[in-house]
């Protein structure tokens, strides 16, 4: 079976409504369901800073039997404040100095070399800790924009025709210019849009996936990292995609139903 990289961040989300926490980051929460519920042979690669988190965070990947390359740095954790109203999130006092302080060692990217499928975040403060990934092995690349800032089509055009395919969290581009880009440049574009289902383009064909009705949607954290996860999922199986489709909507679906991306993964001290 393929061999899939989780890289990017793992982050402490803080909910201080519920005064609860919780070990998150897209890029744990895609290798937690990768390896927890679709059973793929997944690893998680990500920034670990030195501060009061650390030993918690290593505990809890553990303890959630996640393969994780730890990329020491002598910075504070990723943490994350998420403020949730009527089931949507909104983000708060982002500490994200560790990935804007990143510098890449060369013995940290030669492990690249190893995974069949690279799956990386790009919201806008981690894409200068993703562009030497991109640079090195673009091919293997699946990208995750659930933040357009600063990407207009012109960027979009020139990611997708490099890396593996991407995925758009919501309708930030037109139908036409994705089906086009998807066709030119041989690479799927997949695109979540809430109570309107999902879009996956892939060379000249574009399909539409229904979502799931009747959902009581408690937090959307998370959503999209656990769609990607199943996508991912089915392509490494080599599931057809009107099968993978469908499947993603109904995990993503569950997700939202309750709070937290990953439940199990609650950090109390």
């Amino acid at each position: 079976m393929a061999k899939v990289l989780c890289l990017g961040d793992v982050c402490i989300d803080i909910y201080p409504q519920k005064n609860k926490s919780f070990l998150g980051g897209c890029s744990y929460n895609v290798a937690y369901h990768l390896i927890n519920e679709f059973d793929i042979d997944a690893t998680l690669m990500a920034p670990l800073g030195h501060d009061k988190w650390s030993a918690k965070i290593v505990s809890k990947i553990n303890s959630m039997k996640i393969p994780f390359k730890a990329l020491e740095r002598d910075y504070p954790n990723l943490t994350l404040g998420i403020v949730v109203s009527d089931g949507e999130r909104y983000f708060r006092d982002y500490q994200d100095e560790i990935i804007q302080s990143f510098e890449w060692r060369d013995s940290e990217l030669s492990l690249l070399a190893d995974y069949d499928y690279i799956i990386c975040p790009y919201f806008e403060e981690i894409r200068e800790f993703i562009a030497p990934v991109i640079a090195l092995y673009a091919e293997k690349v699946i990208l995750d924009i659930h933040d357009a800032v600063g990407i207009d089509l012109d960027e979009l055009s020139r990611l997708i025709s490099v890396v593996k395919g991407i995925q758009i969290g919501g309708d930030l581009f037109g139908k036409s210019d994705l089906e086009r880009l998807s066709a030119e440049n041989r690479a799927f574009i997949s695109v979540t849009q809430s109570v309107k289902g999902s879009m996956f383009y892939c060379v000249e064909k574009v399909s539409h996936y229904e979502a799931v009705a009747n959902v009581e949607v408690i937090d959307t954290t998370g959503a999209g990292d656990s769609y990607l996860a199943a996508l991912v999922s089915g392509m490494v199986k080599g599931l057809p995609m009107e099968q993978v489709g469908g499947m993603a909507n109904s995990f993503a679906a569950k997700t939202i139903s309750h709070i937290g991306a990953t439940p199990m993964s609650e950090i109390t001290f």
